[in-house]
């Protein structure tokens, strides 16, 4: 038997001299994957920025400086065309409750007859598909088997407190959304303004109108 050849041996110094660069590369490896998510008040190093870094705003924050003639989405247009953050305000006028948490007893507005035609718009187009035009809670929808909505002239919707009323129509109940999004504080008000009117022209009787209004009746 001859002497083994080294040199031509596969399992000679060729592996030898492989396993040790093959550590050597794990070695490498683990030490990169050890290094990621340690903390350090330095900027990462993006080797390929593709748009990472680049001036935002951060949700729910409304923009600094809208273009000319533009309102921010969450704000009210004024009859200047100004844009006011006036949803993110808080008070009466936005929750319905006063300082101390309780909801206010009346409209924090004046209640003229244009109001109330205010509300009676907002109202056809909001409310009356499911409370009916007189807020009796008959409608179609309640024929086709839908679940009657509460009634606005019942005695309890009427001994609720005006705020009360409008923080429903801002937020929902039971089965009604909330339509705080969708229509202005100012306009939330005139519907209630307007379901008071309905509530008294089905509660109320002759004695509460003045002579001439009496004398006007069929």
């Amino acid at each position: 038997m001859g002497k083994r050849n080294n040199a031509m041996d596969p399992a000679g110094p060729v592996s030898h001299r492989v396993m040790p660069m093959g550590a050597l590369f794990l070695l490498i490896a683990l030490a990169l994957v050890s290094c990621r998510g340690g903390r350090t008040e330095r900027p990462p190093i993006h080797l390929n920025p593709n748009m990472m870094n680049q001036a935002r705003y951060n949700p729910q924050t409304l923009s600094r400086n809208p273009p000319d003639g533009v309102v921010a989405f969450g704000r009210d247009a004024r009859a200047d065309g100004v844009g006011r953050a006036d949803l993110l305000k808080e008070g009466p006028a936005q929750t319905g409750r006063d300082a101390s948490g309780k909801w206010v007893a009346r409209i924090p507005a004046a209640v003229t007859g244009d109001f109330i035609n205010r509300g009676r718009e907002r109202f056809d187009i909001h409310c009356a598909v499911c409370h009916g035009e007189t807020g009796s809670g008959k409608t179609v929808l309640t024929e086709k088997g839908l679940p009657p909505p509460t009634a606005l002239i019942d005695a309890r919707v009427v001994a609720m407190a005006d705020g009360e009323i409008f923080g429903i129509i801002t937020a929902g109940a039971r089965n009604m959304a909330g339509l705080g999004k969708r229509i202005p504080a100012e306009d939330r008000w005139a519907i209630v303004a307007y379901v008071r009117a309905l509530q008294a022209a089905r509660r109320g009787v002759p004695a509460d109108l003045s002579d001439s209004q009496r004398g006007a009746l069929p």
